[in-house]
């Protein structure tokens, strides 16, 4: 709610909502935060493997099975329900609203293959992404944890994301004037994910060859014992 209201007062300062009442961005804010709340519940796994790029050598072991669910995106995602339900409450609705839930699906998959994304090519390049960080306080020194430049940018995009899309967009794209979104905001949405999915899979591909390369080769050593 902190970053919607810093946002909100941001937006107002450059010049205004560009025709969007504070409810209807808020409805827009909370679709994005809702959808970068639940993505982050998995995604947030990648970020931990950008942290610890420079032990894998270029290479990484992908297994969803491994991942752990961080529970705070459940709590961001509940906050931008509640953000959508103020647009609705204040817009109203109808049956296209319900549009909202495969557009929402379709955004979390796009955050979750780009975070892939990003995590792999930190690990490719991580004296390039990695940000090493000292901090010197009361005579001692502290080493921070290393900072991944790509995953802090697609954050602080994700925070933001919804100023260049008010001031570039028509408000009848999400309100009709009931809160529904409109089938160019599916498509969008649809190409978004297709495409992160599609480089996702270009990305990775290689690690899960080799991955089932290793886990072949110890099932036949196993065999031959």
């Amino acid at each position: 709610m902190f970053n919607f209201g810093a946002v909100y007062l941001t937006a107002e300062a450059m010049g205004g909502l560009n025709g969007w009442t504070a409810a209807q961005f808020a409805g827009l804010y909370g679709w994005i935060d809702a959808s970068t709340g639940l993505g982050n519940v998995y995604a947030w796994n990648f970020w931990q493997m950008s942290q610890h790029a420079e032990r894998m050598h270029g290479r990484a072991r992908f297994d969803v099975t491994t991942f752990k669910i961080k529970w705070e995106g459940f709590a961001r995602a509940l906050a931008g329900v509640s953000l959508l339900v103020w647009a609705g409450v204040r817009a109203g609705t109808d049956s296209a609203t319900a549009w909202f839930v495969p557009d929402t699906l379709l955004l979390v998959i796009a955050l979750f293959s780009f975070s892939g994304v990003l995590a792999r090519i930190s690990i490719a390049w991580p004296e390039v992404d990695l940000v090493h960080l000292r901090v010197t306080w009361l005579n001692k020194e502290h080493v921070l944890p290393p900072l991944s430049i790509g995953t802090s940018f697609l954050q602080l995009w994700l925070t933001i994301a919804a100023l260049p899309i008010v001031a570039t967009i028509s408000v009848t794209e999400m309100y009709r004037p009931e809160m529904a979104p409109s089938r160019a905001v599916g498509l969008v949405t649809a190409a978004l994910a297709m495409a992160a999915f599609v480089a996702f899979m270009a990305c990775w591909r290689s690690e899960a060859v080799r991955n089932a390369e290793a886990v072949s080769e110890s099932i036949v050593e196993k065999v031959t014992e």
